[in-house]
């Protein structure tokens, strides 16, 4: 092997090593993140309901003024929901890149190694 073949094999480990380094901090970012839909999701669930509850009690006492703010808080609240899902998404396409990058890089390192008989 080649000095500069042994160059860019180092140079290639040190690259994996650094990706793995950060595979792992993505990875941990994701767990996070699927932590955070779980309780978006139970919150939603719940909401669901007091939101029937709520309905069924301004149909009968509620004015204009209480409607608005009420709907205020549930745009508020989807708000919240969509920049969830689109750091979720972000974060994917993160870790997708980081993996096939991690992969590419395996794969010329196999090429360069040398077989141990």
């Amino acid at each position: 092997m080649s000095d500069e073949m042994r160059q860019e094999l180092t140079e290639i480990k040190a690259e994996m090593r650094d990706m793995r380094s950060g595979f792992a901090g993505l990875t941990a970012e994701v767990v996070k993140l699927r932590e955070t839909d779980h309780r978006i999701a139970a919150a939603v669930v719940r909401l669901d309901s007091r939101v029937g509850r709520v309905e069924e009690r301004l149909a009968e006492t509620a004015t204009k003024e209480d409607v608005s703010r009420i709907i205020g808080h549930i745009v508020s609240f989807g708000r919240d929901v969509e920049a969830a899902q689109r750091d979720r998404v972000s974060a994917s396409d993160a870790y997708m890149r980081q993996q096939r990058q991690l992969e590419d890089h395996e794969s010329r390192l196999s090429r360069l190694e040398v077989p141990k008989d």
